[in-house]
């Protein structure tokens, strides 16, 4: 999968929150910088589903991803 097609789901939203998560080990930068963790929904209403509502994702302030688990034990 392309970094363009793993990010493109991020691609549509809207950040509702923002909170500090503290310094992380990113695995995609290779060094501890700070994370925060980002409440997210869709920007478009006639996407959002009632029943999920909006997400939580962490975010790095290095790459803007969320590499802190160690490569292949993240969640699916």
């Amino acid at each position: 999968m392309t970094t363009a097609a793993a990010a493109e789901p991020y691609a549509r939203t809207v950040e509702l929150n923002r909170a500090p998560a503290g310094d992380l080990w990113c695995f995609g930068c290779r060094k501890r910088l700070v994370h925060a963790d980002v409440l997210l929904d869709h920007a478009d209403p006639a996407r959002r589903n009632p029943y999920i509502g909006p997400w939580w994702a962490r975010q790095c302030s290095g790459c803007g991803g969320d590499h802190t688990y160690f490569p292949g034990c993240g969640p699916l």
